[in-house]
């Protein structure tokens, strides 16, 4: 284990000495004329996380509501059928609502 210790030991010494790297003086300023340049003039507009929050609940409440709607108008409609379905009246599961298309007769 003596060989792994001085392995470790001169691992951990190995950085002894070496500074720490230092940015450009006009670095930061670089960049941000880099970001102008990519977004033409365009200013960019960050959206709050709060905000991006609160779209992200509504959405998904609506997405839950039509599912819900959804999911409720077709058993409203499977419920329906087998009603009519069940009726002798209505043989081929055709709703005949109106069968004289004189609704509205007018008396001169």
């Amino acid at each position: 284990m003596d060989k792994k210790e001085q392995w470790a030991k001169d691992v951990i010494h190995s950085v002894d000495g070496i500074k720490r790297a230092e940015p450009k003086e006009n670095l930061l300023s670089d960049i941000l004329d880099k970001l102008q340049i990519e977004t033409k003039g365009r200013s960019i507009k960050i959206i709050p996380l709060k905000r991006l929050s609160w779209v992200a609940i509504a959405a998904t409440l609506l997405l839950f509501f039509n599912i819900y709607a959804f999911n409720t108008v077709i058993k409203s409609s499977n419920t329906e059928q087998n009603i009519y379905s069940n009726n002798n009246i209505y043989s081929n599961n055709n709703i005949e609502l109106i069968t004289d298309f004189s609704l509205y007769i007018i008396d001169k």
